[in-house]
């Protein structure tokens, strides 16, 4: 439950104001709540749930508005293995106007995942209307919760995120674009280890706690792999930095750059990770998973 007894959050929530001034069973929003719950009902055997890539959502039990939503980040891109928080309303113009969405793995507001996410929370995306877009982008009562969802896993938390910056797309290719791109890729792939992994798996909410759960114990050893693959570039990196200061330069917005702090960080993460207790009720489960991977193609759970 995201409700109290005395109608007010429990929980963390970016749009209180929203709900304090909705009245989801006014007879006037009817349609809108119909909306929803047929949106909300197809969403089981709609949302993608695999071991590359998956979304949850977590909805209050009284009111169908209100709806929390993890996106673990796909393989192959800096995001990977990491669990990635929004919060989600449906406004009382819906679904004539688009869901409000906020990213909440911000470590506090101090990272920016992407040129598209703000470590306000804000997401710049044409279907919501907080970007420029064509037509057939925006958002239109056609549109449904899914389709922002899956826009946001498929066109954000991308391979080369640097590119989404306006304007950088003329780099890619170059030889310096892609050296700018395999920099920032190394920092956002630290900020995924240590924010929307670490920091999910020691604080994790209680809404999706067994999720994540789940998550991190059956990937734990991908992770490990992922966190010593960074490492490695990371002490490469800090290597040639040292011969040549210069390539430090980036294109875009400043990122950390303390490659002994960062490392430190991540040899815990190792550490947490090797040292992690299977979750109750977990066991059975991941044995099914271990003996489904010898059986499917070699890298599925890669």
């Amino acid at each position: 439950r995201f409700i109290g007894d005395y109608g007010k959050l429990v929980i963390p929530y970016t749009f209180k104001k929203d709900i304090r001034n909705t009245n989801p069973f006014s007879p006037s929003l009817r349609e809108r709540t119909k909306r929803i719950a047929k949106e909300l009902a197809s969403m089981p055997n709609a949302l993608p749930l695999n071991a590359s890539n998956s979304i949850f959502i977590c909805v209050d039990e009284g009111r169908c508005d209100i709806i929390k939503v993890l996106i673990s980040g796909p393989d192959d891109t800096p995001y990977a293995n990491g669990l990635f928080e929004f919060d989600v309303f449906f406004p009382t113009s819906y679904p004539y106007a688009p869901p409000k969405c906020a990213f909440l793995t911000t470590g506090a507001g101090n990272v920016r995942f992407n040129p598209n996410l703000y470590n306000d929370g804000k997401i710049c995306l044409s279907i919501l209307g907080t970007w420029e877009g064509r037509p057939e982008e925006k958002w239109s009562s056609y549109c449904s919760l899914m389709q922002v969802l899956v826009s946001i896993q498929g066109l954000i938390f991308v391979k080369h995120p640097y590119f989404n910056e306006p304007g950088f797309e003329k780099y890619q290719g170059t030889e310096k674009g892609d050296d700018y791109s395999r920099k920032y890729n190394l920092q956002i792939e630290h900020a995924t280890l240590n924010y929307a992994i670490r920091d999910q798996l020691k604080n994790p909410p209680e809404y999706f706690k067994k999720v994540i759960q789940r998550h991190f114990w059956l990937k734990r050893h991908a992770i490990i792999r992922q966190a010593q693959n960074w490492i490695a570039e990371m002490r490469k990196d800090a290597a040639e930095a040292e011969r040549n200061p210069k390539r430090r330069e980036s294109l875009t917005f400043e990122t950390i750059y303390n490659p002994y702090h960062q490392e430190r960080s991540i040899q815990q993460l190792i550490t947490d990770l090797s040292m992690m207790a299977c979750p109750v009720n977990q066991c059975k489960l991941s044995s099914f998973f271990l003996n489904l991977q010898k059986c499917s193609s070699e890298n599925f759970f890669q």
